[in-house]
């Protein structure tokens, strides 16, 4: 909760690092910042500023084609489905990550602007867990980035197996609203999956 609390400030008030670090109850700027870039995935300073050079998403077609095949399982990635509620307009954001809590960076990650398949790929052999955050459509920075109880949440049932380039696990995911246990670093999946894919 109070790296949730620390990500709002810094996305809603002008509120110094240092300031919000002692806001949410920390005495150690130092201890404040490593744990914030563990848990949401970026140092403060960074998404505060990752916040304001993020554009928001143009979704141009938000209908799948019900029609579409289902996509043939491919080696070192794999096709899955998200399901949201019908009256759901915005983005989602899929990462794939090393632990069931996630830090850092995803593994690899995706975004689509309606719910249907997806595909992630370049992925070694190991245990992953995925997880998504779904954004509506706001036409004000701010409120798309921090959405409150309006956004949706998904991870997998269990792990995500890849073993000699093929997987196991269940890639289907159903948007739900949030819960208190869900991580605080899901929610940072825009600007997280923004960065990486700036990378290349």
């Amino acid at each position: 909760m109070r790296f949730r609390m620390a990500r709002r400030l810094l996305l809603t008030t002008p509120l110094s690092v240092t300031d919000i670090c002692f806001e949410v109850g920390y005495t150690s700027t130092g201890s404040f910042t490593s744990r914030f870039t563990q848990l949401i995935g970026l140092p403060p300073r960074l998404l505060r500023r990752q916040a304001h050079e993020f554009e928001l998403p143009r979704i141009e077609n938000t209908e799948q084609d019900p029609a579409l095949p289902a996509p043939v399982h491919m080696k070192n990635g794999f096709p899955g489905w998200i399901s949201a509620p019908p009256t759901f307009q915005g983005t989602i954001y899929v990462g794939l990550f090393s632990r069931p809590i996630p830090q850092g960076p995803p593994v690899s990650c995706t975004q689509l602007h309606a719910p249907g398949f997806y595909h992630l790929t370049n992925i070694s052999d190991g245990v992953y867990y995925l997880m998504a955050a779904a954004f509506p459509m706001a036409t004000d920075l701010q409120l798309y980035l921090e959405p409150g109880e309006n956004i949706l949440l998904a991870k997998s049932a269990g792990p995500i197996i890849i073993h000699n380039g093929y997987v196991a696990g269940d890639p289907n995911l159903v948007l739900r609203p949030p819960l208190l246990t869900d991580p605080p670093l899901v929610m940072a999946l825009p600007l997280r999956i923004n960065r990486k894919t700036k990378r290349y």
